[in-house]
């Protein structure tokens, strides 16, 4: 549907959840209208949006979510992916500029330390688990890990913090072990991994399908999810025209195989500097300082 007016290149729409009842979820629906002229300031210059996906199989996320910014009018952005890992994170942790979708940790460092603005959040808590197989009886508490491989995704992640911080306060020492795809790992029929430090959803999702096979020995506390953030000299036209989109049906859809990845509802909601203290980023402080 299009809107024949001068100023107005598409719409798209936003979407509230009233309810659902029997499976059904009913939804309102709102139209949000992007002025041309709000996207056309400083257009020779492009901004950069991260977003966390660290494998290559995934471009096509990017690669879609940047032709459909493109087709409503949004041609200031230039959607990146988090391959490059270090790049990723130092972007957060010396304040370049863009837009990011990040950890809690990593946006509660560059809200306290650079003024970054939260715009929108995934709405499900996140918490990240150390699981390990029930098949194997001689792992029954964390102490019983003390110097087995334990599986989790690249350093700095949640999951991989998990790992040293709970290590370091029970037993003397384990070996974490970083791996392309956790959930892909805990599939082998064969692992070299004892346990696997993964997100709470993804462990949960699996057990809805039936896989019960794993037990949690450790938990993390339960924060807000990831965020979409914005370095403070981006202009509030285009911060909103994003923040727009996020909480858009259209862009809650586009989204959905990204937001997959760390909720189970995909849905995303307004966020506040509240959302993220600086405490959220204890974890990295001997890293990062």
């Amino acid at each position: 549907m299009q809107i024949l007016l001068k100023t107005f290149t598409s719409i798209f729409y936003h979407s509230r959840l009233l309810g659902c009842a029997t499976g059904i979820c009913v939804y309102m629906l709102s139209t949000v209208a992007f002025s041309q002229s709000t996207f056309d300031t400083h257009a020779d210059k492009r901004i950069q949006l991260f977003l966390p996906i660290q494998h290559t199989s995934q471009q096509e996320v990017a690669d879609s979510l940047q032709n459909d910014l493109e087709h409503i009018g949004i041609n200031q952005i230039e959607v990146k992916t988090a391959i490059y890992w270090h790049n990723f994170q130092q972007g957060l942790r010396q304040g370049h500029l863009g837009f990011y979708v990040a950890p809690p940790h990593f946006a509660a460092w560059a809200i306290a330390n650079h003024g970054f603005l939260p715009l929108a959040r995934l709405a499900e808590p996140l918490s990240f688990v150390i699981a390990t197989n029930k098949s194997d009886k001689s792992l029954f508490e964390i102490g019983d890990l003390a110097y087995k491989p334990i599986c989790s995704s690249k350093p700095l992640n949640l999951d991989y913090l998990l790992i040293n911080n709970t290590f370091e306060k029970s037993v003397s020492s384990a070996i974490p072990t970083t791996v392309d795809s956790v959930p892909k790992e805990m599939k082998k029929a064969k692992s070299a991994c004892a346990a696997f430090s993964i997100s709470n959803h993804l462990l949960e999702r699996e057990a809805r399908k039936g896989t019960t096979k794993y037990i949690r020995l450790a938990q993390s506390l339960r924060t807000k999810n990831y965020v979409l953030v914005a370095h403070p000299k981006i202009s509030k036209q285009l911060s909103k025209g994003i923040k727009d989109y996020f909480l858009s049906n259209r862009g809650e859809h586009q989204l959905m195989p990204l937001s997959l990845l760390f909720s189970n509802s995909g849905e995303w909601v307004k966020a506040t500097t509240k959302d993220y203290p600086l405490e959220h980023a204890d974890g990295l402080q001997k890293y990062w300082q």
